[in-house]
């Protein structure tokens, strides 16, 4: 959704209301652990601070298809976050700027499903899709006379690390 300065200058009832779609199947692509995104609903609220300042009050809901973090398979994750930023043609630390006279929140809603996104999510039945794979989490492997460990800690030092 963009507005430009022209176009919130004729607004004359404060706060605009906004319900719309973006599409990010485009900005997904070089993104590894996105496999996919629904169309995404932003809706929200804006409101004028001053004659160079906007508050836009939002909404974001989305489905994203991210990785698994133990089964690398996909899983859907249900994004929904609330937002308010402040929009400037003066920005400082606590406004975004307006630039080329145009306040465009797709780049923010953007900027903001990537921040906020998890880091990892894991499927429901990662366990038992691992099981099926022959990996049990948490056990010790069961090694062949010809596999050897190389090195093991269990994480505590040993007597000669205390002396010195």
């Amino acid at each position: 959704m963009k507005w430009t300065l022209q176009q919130l200058l004729k607004i004359n009832k404060f706060p605009l209301e906004f319900d719309f779609e973006i599409d990010f199947k485009e900005d997904i692509k070089d993104i590894e652990d996105i496999y996919d995104i629904e169309p995404t609903k932003v809706s929200g609220k804006l409101y004028l601070v001053d004659d160079n300042a906007y508050r836009i009050v939002y909404h974001i809901d989305t489905i994203l298809t991210l990785q698994c973090s133990l089964t690398l398979e996909p899983v859907d994750y249900y994004f929904e976050e609330d937002y308010d930023d402040i929009f400037s043609t003066n920005p400082d630390d606590d406004a975004y700027p307006i630039e080329n006279n145009t306040l465009d929140l797709r780049q923010i809603v953007w900027s903001n499903i990537i921040i906020d996104k998890p880091i990892s999510v894991t499927r429901d039945d990662a366990y038992e899709i691992l099981e099926k794979r022959g990996i049990k989490l948490g056990e010790e492997p069961i090694l062949d006379e010809s596999e050897t460990v190389l090195s093991y800690s269990d994480g505590r030092s040993t007597e000669s690390e205390d002396e010195n």
